[in-house]
């Protein structure tokens, strides 16, 4: 077993990486997220993970645009995005949010 302590960003940085996870040739990335209100990401157009991306978000709102479903998130939500689709996210009201990337 393996504990790992929650620590978000500095105020300079979106996210921190809290753990990268290595077993039977696949990879598991957890960390966290502190981002402002009124960014977005990507800054512009869309962009796509190459992992399974699994997000919940902690305290704040966002507005996410993904595999063409359109979603407003708030603390508690739970979103699943699947490797390789298209996501564009707006940010409301400061966020926090804990992320996990899968590998198949």
């Amino acid at each position: 077993m393996e504990v790992i302590h929650l620590q978000y960003p500095s105020e300079d940085r979106l996210k921190t990486l809290l753990e990268i996870h290595k077993s039977g040739g696949r990879c598991h990335e957890i960390g966290t997220g502190l981002l402002p209100k009124g960014s977005s990401m990507p800054v512009h157009g869309t962009s796509a993970h190459p992992r399974h991306e699994v997000t919940l978000i902690l305290d704040g709102e966002i507005h996410t645009i993904a595999g063409g479903r359109e979603v407003t998130l708030r603390a508690g939500d739970i979103v699943s995005i699947p490797e390789g689709e298209n996501q564009r996210t707006t940010v409301i009201e400061e966020t926090r949010l804990l992320y996990i990337f899968l590998d198949k």
